[in-house]
């Protein structure tokens, strides 16, 4: 009589191959799941790898030999298939299906709360450090007002940091107070301080930005801290991008700061609009002509109003309307201008000096002018007038 082989003598290869194939997929299945715990470090992955290792990949071949034993005795049917790896299968999907929907949650989770910069300004006098939700943030030395702290609140992977402070990239109306921690990092005091909300520049306003937009990644928010208060100042950081243009075409104007005074400047509003810079500017000397240009939305023929302070606990406003000059002369061979500047030159006691420069273009090549100087200069500046901020190959033209 032949034996049988429709499988009816192969019940402990059957046993032993869905206890294996379901002990693979329950291996498999703890250790996606362990991979997925939010709180596992670097060390816990290794970890991982050489369970898997140790365990997944003896289970695997235990698993392959003995669906072949069985398909080579012709007692390997579809149900036995299925005990054997079908579990596997679905543990193997895990961790892409997780990752699938956790890309999903991250980028409806980003739409709401996106990542936004801020620079934060200590004038209190005193050691300062932020809310921990934000991330590992250094501490804000009182003595150094000229150091800025620049961070991006980045909620996707610091999930206790709510951006309560925020409405998409811009500050909450609600937003009227912060907490800040004062003194040692072990002996540190939480003080609940009030915030005051800068209110947004007319000229500026048409270019702020939606969420997830282009113009979003230059948004830059300003927090100085005072003794008493903390200001937040938005602005738009137009040297961020490749070309910051305006809608209607034109370049930003620039603004070239000439610190001639005996303080280091922290804080520079022209016409309401926060001039971006990222430490405190220096006043210039002979061995020091670093001289910065930032931009600013400047509308042609308006009035300058321009206020700064300088780097000190709880420092005061200097407040100045000056004159600007303006172009006498036309550009020579009819060429075109491709940007133009307003040269701010500060002195001591608040007295401040403006000068306008243009870089144009011709059919022979490029060139600047520049204009006098309202009021007029007593001396040369220490790094000179705004013609030696060109290089002197271009083209002057007299005006």
């Amino acid at each position: 009589m032949n034996k049988r082989t429709d499988g009816g003598d192969h019940g402990f290869a059957r046993a032993l191959g869905a206890v294996s194939g379901l002990a693979l997929a329950g291996v498999l299945t703890k250790l996606s799941v362990t991979a997925l715990e939010p709180t596992n470090s670097g060390y816990a992955g290794i970890g991982i790898m050489f369970a898997a290792l140790g365990f997944g990949v003896p289970l695997f071949l235990l698993t392959l030999c003995i669906t072949i034993y069985l398909a080579c005795k012709g007692a390997l049917h579809g149900r036995w298939v299925a005990l054997m790896w079908l579990p596997f299968l679905v543990s193997l999907a895990i961790l892409p299906v997780a990752e699938f929907f956790g890309a999903r949650e991250r980028e409806a989770y980003a739409g709401k709360h996106p990542d936004v910069r801020e620079v934060h300004v200590n004038l209190t006098g005193r050691d300062l450090r932020l809310d921990p939700a934000i991330g590992p943030q250094p501490e804000m030395e009182g003595a150094y007002p000229d150091r800025f702290l620049e961070l991006r609140r980045e909620p996707v992977a610091h999930r206790d940091d709510h951006m309560a402070a925020y409405r998409g990239v811009l500050p909450a109306a609600e937003l009227n107070s912060m907490t800040v921690i004062y003194g040692p990092k072990d002996q540190g005091e939480a003080v609940s301080v009030p915030v005051a909300i800068a209110p947004t520049p007319a000229d500026l306003a048409p270019f702020l930005p939606e969420p997830g937009s282009a113009m979003a990644k230059l948004l830059v928010h300003y927090y100085y801290h005072y003794p008493d208060r903390v200001d937040v100042a938005s602005t738009i950081d137009w040297d961020l991008g490749n070309n910051p243009q305006y809608d209607n075409g034109k370049p930003a104007s620039g603004v070239v700061i000439h610190n001639l005074s005996n303080e280091t400047i922290v804080r520079l509003e022209v016409n309401g609009q926060l001039v971006p810079f990222y430490h405190g500017l220096q006043p210039l000397r002979a061995d020091y002509c670093t001289v910065n240009s930032y931009s600013a939305v400047l509308q042609p023929g308006a009035k300058l109003r321009v206020r700064w302070q300088g780097a000190q606990s709880a420092p005061k406003w200097n407040d100045a309307s000056p004159a600007v000059p303006t172009f006498r002369k036309p550009v020579a061979g009819g060429g075109s201008v491709t940007s133009s500047a307003v040269h701010l030159f500060f002195y001591p006691d608040g007295r401040l000096r403006v000068q306008r420069s243009r870089s144009f273009t011709t059919a022979s090549g490029g060139g600047v002018g520049v204009s006098v100087a309202l009021p007029a200069f007593d001396s040369m500046p220490v790094c000179g007038d705004a013609a030696e901020q060109y290089p002197p190959t271009l083209a002057r033209n007299a005006d």
